[in-house]
């Protein structure tokens, strides 16, 4: 859920299509493109127990 703090951008997007996942080179973050609305999340691990 989203509400607009820091984009202005509100609402569920849990049910939203995910594209384009990928880990950045040194496999710290995970970056990921949500179709609509239209942006890119980064995501921080821990991530020993292994990929999602």
């Amino acid at each position: 859920m989203l509400n607009g703090e820091r984009n202005g951008i509100t609402g569920d997007i849990r049910s939203k299509e995910i594209a384009g996942a990928t880990f950045c080179p040194d496999g710290r973050w995970l970056s990921l493109n949500l179709q609509h609305p239209g942006f890119t999340v980064a995501i921080t691990g821990p991530w020993e127990r292994g990929p999602i």
